[in-house]
């Protein structure tokens, strides 16, 4: 291990950083290939977009319930009345 040259990186360190840390704010990791830096603000508008369009899909469950219900329900009394 003498003979080793270990050039610029004589010790290892290691550290922990929070994944959005890493993917927003990689300009400590910009040496590596893989290394992807991502936009804040383009994340949360789809966020927003994704939430608004989740909000949308059960207010149009419930109406659709709540209108099937109505049609259950005459349906359920025309069939006593008839004798089912």
């Amino acid at each position: 291990e003498k003979y080793v040259d270990k050039g610029p990186y004589n010790e290892l360190e290691l550290k922990l950083v929070p994944l959005k840390k890493v993917y927003f704010n990689s300009t400590q990791f910009s040496g590596f290939l893989f290394a992807r830096k991502g936009n804040l603000t383009v994340t949360m508008v789809f966020f927003i977009i994704a939430i608004s369009v989740l909000i949308i899909a059960c207010f149009n469950y419930m109406n659709l319930s709540t209108a099937l219900a109505t049609a259950r329900a005459n349906e359920v009394v025309t069939r006593k009345v008839a004798g089912a």
